[in-house]
């Protein structure tokens, strides 16, 4: 493995010149046993020899070569201890140190990238289970704002309007993924046609429940809090961790510096990330969707209902979300109930019919909440204020 540099002295004066002893003396205060074409490196309890050569073929820049041959791993653990060292030196007080060529990066570079590519296809998955779930074939009309999809046309040349739907989170970057879930947006900004009838409106000629109903299609929210915070999937740092893993991802996908702490870094990082997905995956996966999930329809309920009443005083809040918790407790144990002995008890007709049923009750739950709403938001002054891990180790006993 090898590694290119190259120094350029620092203050330089007209006429002066500088030996290449100058720099091999400079070197010297750098590393152990320093001879014409080696030196010594004292690393993790062992002594590793290094060849190197350099030049100054201009009086003022010197161009460094250091090769050393061992497993990858060794090679790069070792290598990478010889840049911080030379980054730490005096040697930097006197020259600016580029790195001109990198193989350390390249081999850690290539080492991580399957996890990154993982932790994206992962929660594509993630992304795709809840939202077909939730809104069937048209998903993407229904999530995706103007704006997120005008960028992904933009940089999807070529493709029709129908591709662009059916593959938009496989044309959208990391950055724009972290947009599309977590940027708050309205229905407005996600619907072409709700926005031009939105603009023909007379506002003074709208009813008490017309003007609630644009409201709340005006309300900014997440997509991540509507649709996803409700399956309790344990991933409460997921914005954090996303930027994180998109600054290392980028480092990597434009070849830029990428050390062997970056490394053990966000390996770590995506470890964690990848193994939390697959779990919230597999999790989503086992319900029988089949059958409906009241815990996660109370919950979008109750969100719901709390954010459309933020004008309310606390003590109706608070009694209304004792209300809702109480209707989800007791309304989830009966459903639990009847799913579970569905499938034992009765004939497959019957399990229809009282599957119907239970639909209806969604429907029932959810003319509860737009009557709450509109019983406890009488005005709408403001309806326009829109203010391979492992491998290393191997690699290394192999040396």
């Amino acid at each position: 493995m090898v590694m290119k540099y190259i120094l350029i002295r620092k203050n330089v004066k007209e006429n002066e010149m500088y030996l290449s002893s100058v720099f091999q003396a400079e070197l010297k205060e750098v590393f152990g046993n320093l001879s014409k074409n080696t030196f010594e490196l004292d690393f993790a309890g062992k002594t590793y020899i290094l060849n190197y050569k350099f030049s100054n073929k201009q009086n003022n820049v010197y161009h460094l070569y250091i090769e050393f041959h061992a497993s990858p791993a060794i090679e790069a653990e070792v290598l990478n201890e010889v840049s911080k060292k030379l980054n730490r030196s005096s040697i930097r007080k006197k020259h600016n140190l580029i790195v001109a060529f990198d193989e350390v990066s390249e081999y850690y570079c290539g080492k991580i990238s399957t996890k990154f590519g993982k932790s994206e296809r992962l929660l594509r998955e993630l992304i795709f289970l809840i939202m077909v779930k939730t809104f069937g074939a048209e998903w993407g009309k229904k999530t995706i704002a103007k704006e997120i999809l005008d960028n992904v046309k933009a940089s999807a040349k070529g493709m029709s309007e129908a591709q662009i739907i059916e593959n938009a989170l496989y044309e959208m970057t990391i950055a724009q993924l972290e947009d599309y879930l977590f940027k708050p947006y309205s229905e407005l900004e996600k619907n072409l046609e709700l926005e031009e009838e939105f603009n023909k409106v007379d506002i003074n000629q709208l009813t008490e429940e017309e003007g609630l109903n644009w409201l709340k299609i005006m309300q900014k929210r997440s997509l991540w809090d509507d649709y996803f915070v409700g399956y309790d999937l344990g991933m409460e740092d997921i914005q954090q961790d996303l930027e994180t893993i998109r600054k290392y991802r980028n480092k990597v996908a434009h070849n830029k510096n990428f050390s062997k702490e970056d490394f053990d870094y966000s390996r770590k990082v995506l470890n964690e990330f990848n193994s939390t997905l697959s779990s919230a995956i597999n999790n989503i996966e086992e319900r029988d969707f089949a059958k409906t999930d009241w815990h996660v329809l109370y919950k979008s309920a109750t969100n719901m209902i709390s954010r459309m009443m933020g004008i309310l005083g606390e003590e109706i809040q608070e009694s209304l979300n004792e209300l809702s918790k109480s209707m989800a407790g007791s309304m989830s144990e009966m459903a639990k109930s009847v799913n579970n002995s569905l499938d034992q008890l009765f004939s497959v007709p019957t399990q229809n019919a009282l599957r119907q049923i239970q639909e209806k009750n969604e429907e029932i739950v959810k003319q509860l909440s737009q009557s709450s709403l509109k019983f406890t938001q009488p005005n709408i002054p403001k309806l326009l204020d829109n203010s391979d891990d492992g491998e290393i180790d191997k690699e290394r006993e192999e040396e």
